[in-house]
């Protein structure tokens, strides 16, 4: 069921902007707002949170283990790298998996979080994921850090051959589990 709640809402009101989602911006995350959206969280029964590692957090210090979210099945992160100890935080304040992704609107890679440990795993379908240094020498050894490059296959609009991301990584090796 939809929740009745117009574009035009009131500072803790959750938009409904799309069919079985709902948002609520990082700046009503204010604890005046509290006892305003949380009953409308909770009449709604979210299975899934999506946001940044930093909202995410501000949203649990806020609900202060309230039963609201006791039904979340996981709590999908993006965009930002998570700090240390966010995820166990985060797994424990929500009681359930947290999983996160990367990708750019370039479309030139994607992956996914493990589930069974920390590391990403970039879709070969997407595209080739390398971890170069410096002088854009592809890493090989685990445990070597260096800037993420990709080669997409997916932007036919525009074809990025080793595109220097800026963002950084270690080299995981095969995955342990």
């Amino acid at each position: 069921d939809a929740l009745p709640i117009s574009f035009d809402q009131s500072p803790g009101e959750l938009a409904a902007w799309a069919p079985q989602t709902r948002y609520l911006s990082i700046s009503q995350l204010t604890s005046q707002a509290r006892e305003r959206w949380l009953p409308a969280v909770a009449a709604w029964r979210p299975e899934y949170l999506v946001a940044f590692p930093s909202t995410a957090s501000a949203f649990a210090a806020l609900t202060g283990g309230c039963s609201a979210l006791s039904g979340l099945r996981g709590v999908i992160l993006a965009s930002e790298a998570l700090g240390p100890g966010q995820r166990t935080r985060l797994r424990d304040q929500f009681g359930a998996r947290v999983f996160s992704w990367y990708g750019m609107a370039e479309i030139a890679g994607f992956a996914c979080g493990c589930e069974k440990s920390d590391h990403y795993h970039f879709l070969p379908s997407a595209g080739v994921a390398e971890v170069v240094d410096a002088s854009g020498t592809p890493l090989e050894n685990p445990g070597e850090r260096g800037e993420i490059v990709l080669t997409g296959f997916l932007n036919r609009a525009t074809l990025f051959i080793r595109y220097r991301t800026g963002d950084l990584g270690v080299l995981a090796g095969p995955c342990p589990h």
